[in-house]
């Protein structure tokens, strides 16, 4: 029993030595991140929906920049809007309420400034709205 015990353990040690020189063999693949935008243009792209798509993209603000002074991302502002105009009810006055609303609304305008051809800015504008109608405060209404 013990002779056969051995010739696992030795199988086992073989097959681990193997799989460690195949890993450190293999040629090292990068893992950067690739831009599918070939130099900041569309060219390449063969049809007309897909020269859209890629242009639109150009356009987009990337997911990992944050605006304003708070730095709040674009799905940041939209999820404040979303979720104040559930917790504003029909209206509220709630100071806590309305500075996360002044700090999403000053993180939009920094969006608008730095990217103004992004295709989501006016959903964004539209939730802001919205939420800006349920603050009873005389400043807001007049934006509103």
């Amino acid at each position: 029993m013990s002779a056969r015990r051995s010739f696992i353990a030795c199988v086992l040690a073989i097959v681990t030595l193997a799989t460690a020189l195949a890993h450190a063999a293999a040629p090292h693949v990068s893992k950067a991140r690739h831009d599918p935008r070939p130099n900041g243009t569309c060219a390449s792209r063969p049809s007309r929906w897909q020269r859209e798509q890629c242009e639109e993209f150009a356009r987009s603000a990337p997911g990992d920049e944050y605006f304003g002074p708070m730095k709040i991302s674009y799905l940041g502002i939209d999820n404040t809007a979303h979720d104040v105009a559930i917790e504003a009810g029909a209206y509220t006055t709630s100071p806590t309420l309305i500075s996360r609303v002044h700090f999403a609304d000053l993180a939009l305008r920094d969006w608008e400034r730095k990217y103004p051809g992004d295709p989501q800015l006016a959903r964004s504008y539209f939730l802001m709205i919205r939420v800006l109608e349920k603050i009873y405060v005389e400043p807001d209404q007049r934006e509103a």
